[in-house]
């Protein structure tokens, strides 16, 4: 039961990349300079906690964050995260940044206005 739970979960994920980043195709640009430290669904690696890499399914970390704090980082680097502006295009970098909402929490309780 729970291998089909996190099957259709990763079927989600797909479906909400496609949806949220458009052309660019965030979720493979994160694997593919994101995933080393801040691993494959947003928790981070061993090498990602030894350099302080934030968590993204945690949903302290995501709502204390707004999305123009998340491309800025990406964009200008972050304590000892480096900048991807000369990597990355700013298309890349906003779909990187979108994927990355993606991995966070699922928002419940709607209609209440809170995200829980």
């Amino acid at each position: 039961m729970h291998l089909l739970s996190w099957i259709s979960s990763m079927g989600l994920l797909f479906y909400f990349n496609a949806v949220a980043c458009g052309d660019v195709d965030g979720r493979k640009i994160y694997e593919n300079h994101c995933k080393k430290c801040h691993g494959e669904f947003g928790k981070p690696t061993e090498r990602g906690r030894r350099l302080d890499a934030p968590d993204f399914t945690d949903k302290r970390w995501q709502w204390s964050r707004t999305d123009e704090q998340i491309i800025d980082a990406i964009t200008n680097g972050k304590n000892k995260m480096p900048s991807w502006k000369g990597e990355l295009t700013p298309e890349e970098i906003q779909a990187v940044a979108r994927w990355v909402r993606v991995l966070g929490p699922k928002l419940r309780g709607k209609g209440t206005g809170a995200r829980e």
